[in-house]
């Protein structure tokens, strides 16, 4: 490389140099240079070194080359998720899918990934944003994921106190409760999860039978509906 570049300085030839900066991306620069000072330095093991002055000409141009995400917070694989599951050895993960394991193994131009990022309490699997290989050698996000389910603003939530059919609550006349037997299902519900809808009567302010929901597909729905004991 020195005797290369020493050449390049007596004939005042344009090089290219190739720069990997230390950053996260590991990003790698191609750099039009013309030599303007040269001075050879040394020789050790029969390897030569030397300093150099340059000159840059036109613009840097970017040749990083694609590289898979790291970390211990990472995960890729071809395995299929299921939205909804609990899958307590991702909590607090980011996992890429590959429908087509080749993608994994070398991405071509418009294969698609799908990126799960998962929350860091129950490990639920949520929905995922869907990401295609460009021409640019990268995973750009062509589709967002869709807004995880959120608790009825209008309604009132409880995890700890279950109300009672036929008993009467005065200060929450009008009102509806949702009550949720296992507590995490309020802010990570997962599939088969089940809540109790209980309807307070505006007027007497008794609480209604209970109306079990299961989750499923993003969203509570209605099952059955306890009956009263005789």
């Amino acid at each position: 490389g020195v005797h290369y570049l020493e050449k390049a300085f007596e004939e005042n030839e344009e090089v290219f140099i190739i720069v990997e900066v230390n950053d996260e991306r590991k990003t790698t620069l191609k750099i039009k240079m013309k030599l303007t000072g040269f001075e050879l330095q040394s020789e050790a093991n029969n390897k030569f070194s030397a300093n150099i002055t340059a000159e840059k000409i036109g613009e840097s141009k970017d040749i990083t080359p694609f590289r898979f995400e790291e970390g211990e917070e990472v995960e890729h694989t071809t395995k299929a998720l299921k939205i909804g599951e609990v899958l307590e050895d991702k909590k607090g993960k980011i996992v890429y899918y590959y429908a087509k394991e080749s993608t994994l193994t070398k991405p071509q131009i418009n294969d698609e990934r799908l990126v799960y990022v998962f929350d860091a309490i129950r490990g639920v699997v949520p929905n995922p944003s869907t990401q295609t290989f460009n021409e640019k050698e990268e995973f750009v996000t062509i589709k967002q994921a869709e807004a995880k389910w959120q608790k009825e603003s209008d309604a009132i939530h409880e995890t700890q106190n279950e109300p009672v059919k036929d008993q009467a609550y005065e200060d929450l006349k009008g009102k509806i409760i949702y009550f949720y037997p296992i507590p995490l299902s309020l802010s990570y519900p997962a599939n088969n999860d089940t809540r109790k809808k209980y309807t307070i009567d505006a007027s007497t302010g008794v609480a209604s039978e209970a109306e079990e929901q299961s989750f499923l597909n993003n969203t509570f729905t209605t099952t059955s509906k306890q009956k009263a004991k005789k």
